[in-house]
């Protein structure tokens, strides 16, 4: 079971003080996101336009969409997935429902069928790049990590200075060809170097630009609300946490994934992926990247 978030300070203070016990790495933490009082309104709303039964089809599909896209949010998984299940049931070809339904298959490492899933979803609307990325983070995860290659550069195409994305071509690079996934990475930083958008500071600290101190400070800003600042560590630890993997500093990548997890922001992919690499850790130490 996961220990306590209190815990996991611990593990990092210990972990990250080899060299000197008495400064560890920065801790930052958001107050944990709540349901809002909006979101169940929200809920109780699309469920009365649900069951009033004026809406036949595409439109009811889409309010099973809605609702389902809003309890994933809520971190309410069951109910979200069968609400898409309803939303395909009723209109087969409605492809946002698939790419769902695959993350949600890809969390429980239910591999083919999030394969399955993603292909659907790829094949109904191919105008919608997002489930390539998605399909990709799948096939990471199932360790192919070739044809993961191939999706994650079709989707970087529609956006090409999109930072995500170039650090997750660069996790994918990293099984197969570790060298050229450093090259690619530094000289599609350099334009960016002084940047302020916060997607370039995971890149920075993936080339070794921004130490893990000063990645944190970045993440840890005064100037956002909880929800952002919530939002922004999510994302924060569990970059922090692969590359702590990469590392080979598996016992400090668990803590940090735990971190990521302590904001309770469900609707971020990282959230998702922050527990299923924990569920991997269960089962058994996460392979790390070829050093070269």
């Amino acid at each position: 079971m996961m220990k306590t978030i209190a815990s996991a300070l611990v593990s990092l203070a210990l972990l990250s003080g080899c060299a000197s016990v008495s400064q560890p790495e920065p801790i930052a933490l958001a107050v944990p996101l709540q349901i809002s009082y909006q979101s169940e309104a929200t809920l109780v709303r699309l469920g009365q336009l649900i069951d009033s039964g004026k809406y036949q089809n595409e439109q009811l599909s889409q309010l099973y969409y809605e609702r389902g896209l809003l309890l994933t949010n809520l971190g309410l998984e069951a109910m979200a997935r069968l609400d898409f299940s309803h939303s395909i049931r009723i209109t087969p070809d409605f492809s946002p429902s698939y790419n769902f339904l695959g993350l949600f298959y890809l969390s429980h490492q239910e591999l083919d069928n999030a394969y399955e899933a993603f292909d659907s979803a790829i094949e109904l609307d191919a105008t919608d790049t997002y489930p390539y990325f998605t399909r990709a983070l799948a096939l990471y995860y199932g360790h192919k990590y070739t044809l993961a290659e191939k999706d994650i550069q079709h989707y970087q195409a529609s956006a090409e200075n999109d930072p995500y994305r170039l650090v997750w071509q660069y996790l994918i690079q990293m099984h197969d060809n570790p060298k050229l996934a450093l090259k690619t990475l530094q000289q599609e930083y350099q334009p960016h170097q002084q940047s302020d958008e916060w997607g370039w500071k995971i890149v920075g600290l993936y080339t070794g630009d921004i130490s893990v101190r000063e990645f944190i400070h970045l993440a840890d800003n005064s100037e956002q609300n909880n929800v952002q600042l919530a939002q922004q560590l999510c994302e924060a630890y569990f970059y922090l946490a692969k590359k702590m993997q990469l590392d080979g500093k598996n016992e400090l990548a668990k803590s940090y994934f735990k971190l990521s997890l302590s904001g309770n922001v469900y609707e971020y992919i990282e959230h998702r992926l922050a527990l299923l690499e924990l569920q991997i850790y269960d089962q058994q130490p996460f392979m790390t990247a070829r050093k070269s």
